[in-house]
């Protein structure tokens, strides 16, 4: 989808903090309940899959949930794939030459830049970066580390 023109919107987080000057409508903050722990990472995973599940439920698990399982597995997968073709092009090089003595690019490369760009695409569909966050209204979603819990309880505790 093309961005329309002019300046990117301020994140919602930045209005927030100024105070909402422009009365612009903000959206509720997003409060997400993390899942109690990770699912089990398929068992075909090798180990760069199984890598990129550990960070995926470790970073994005706060808003992930079991209905995007299906899409961190195709993830996974491709990332054991694009492993193979980053072997192969570090096999076989770059580029390859012809029996004319053309020198051409190798396939596998625009094989990993297809796949490549599929997973981009898959990342920004699970919010994996701030604009995805953003659009996605997850923006402002902050992992409840051990030190705000107890800030949280001690001033519930005094009546704040």
């Amino acid at each position: 989808m093309p961005r329309p023109p002019g300046r990117p919107a301020k994140p919602i987080e930045v209005h927030r903090r100024a105070g909402n000057p422009s009365k612009k409508h903000l959206p509720e903050p997003v409060k997400v309940v993390a899942m109690s722990k990770p699912p089990r990472a398929p068992q075909g995973l090798r180990r760069p899959g199984r890598k990129l599940w550990r960070t995926l439920w470790g970073e994005a698990g706060a808003w992930l949930a079991p209905s995007d399982l299906p899409l961190v597995v195709m993830l996974c997968e491709a990332e054991d794939e694009r492993a193979d073709l980053r072997q192969v092009v570090a096999e076989e090089g770059r580029t390859f030459t012809t029996k004319t003595g053309y020198v051409a690019p190798h396939p596998v490369v625009g094989q990993l830049r297809s796949l490549e760009g599929q997973m981009t695409t898959w990342l920004s569909m699970l919010g994996l970066s701030p604009s995805d966050r953003a659009r996605l209204g997850l923006a402002e979603v902050r992992r409840v580390g051990h030190l705000e819990e107890l800030k949280a309880r001690r001033e519930a505790r005094l009546g704040r």
